[in-house]
């Protein structure tokens, strides 16, 4: 049956809040380009599958209130002032959320957990790219992922999905990273990873690539290094191991 799509277009208002008048049936809200600082009080709105507030000025989202928006898929938070992110807080109330997209906001240190992982769906995909980020110990987790993408894949591994790059496919379920949309906006051949993903902090860190800085950090200890994976090779086997930094196949 064909679904009939209800969007409410509030771009462009000047708007500082979000708006207590939706009406209930709406299932796609554009709130974009508006100034709206804060995202503390969502109506229930039971039918919104699109919520779109990119290009505001939001600092602050209390990330349990977007409970009220059961059937969620789609969140665009780009292009916003955001330090902190909790999706960790209400993910397991949004079970059809798809789509994150936390691209160019002001998150310079967060966790897996707090994207999420591991209880956002297989297909999701968080957007991360274009954030200052502080290359510490803390985000040691991160810089491992990105560097176990680029880790060359075992052919003869079998592929969970029959999505026309089965290699990334493979490599994204190894490396458990597949929710950081690594693919989708870096192209197959990491052409714009320079410009995505480097660090922002500290001074000496800064330009750089997080595939290259992990071997900067010293003092690291090995929670900061969980929910990473590392491939190993062993003769007619590949192996995972978990909670160590990714780094090059060892033969």
């Amino acid at each position: 049956m064909a679904t009939c799509y209800r969007t409410l277009n509030c771009r462009r208002l000047g708007l500082t809040t979000f708006p207590k008048s939706v009406p209930p049936d709406v299932t796609r809200l554009d709130l974009s380009s508006n100034c709206i600082k804060s995202l503390t009080e969502v109506p229930v709105l039971k039918h919104l599958d699109s919520l779109v507030l990119k290009f505001n000025l939001i600092e602050t989202v209390d990330w349990a209130s977007l409970r009220n928006l059961p059937n969620l898929e789609n969140l665009d938070l780009m292009c916003n002032r955001l330090t902190h992110v909790s999706l960790n807080a209400v993910v397991k109330d949004l079970p059809k959320l798809e789509r994150v997209n936390l691209k160019s906001n002001r998150l310079a240190s967060f966790s897996f957990h707090e994207l999420g992982h591991p209880f956002l769906l297989v297909s999701a995909l968080v957007y991360i790219q274009y954030n200052p980020f502080n290359c510490s110990c803390a985000m040691l987790w991160l810089m491992n992922k990105l560097k176990c993408l680029l880790e060359p894949v075992e052919p003869e591994l079998p592929c969970s999905t029959e999505f026309e790059d089965c290699d990334f496919v493979r490599q994204c379920e190894l490396c458990e990273a597949c929710i950081l949309s690594y693919y989708y906006l870096m192209g197959k051949f990491g052409v714009e990873l320079a410009l995505a993903f480097t660090c922002d902090s500290p001074v000496h860190l800064k330009g750089k690539r997080l595939t290259e800085v992990a071997q900067n950090l010293t003092g690291c200890g090995i929670e900061n290094s969980a929910s990473t994976a590392t491939i190993t090779n062993i003769p007619g086997q590949q192996i995972v191991q978990e909670g160590t930094p990714a780094g090059p196949s060892t033969g």
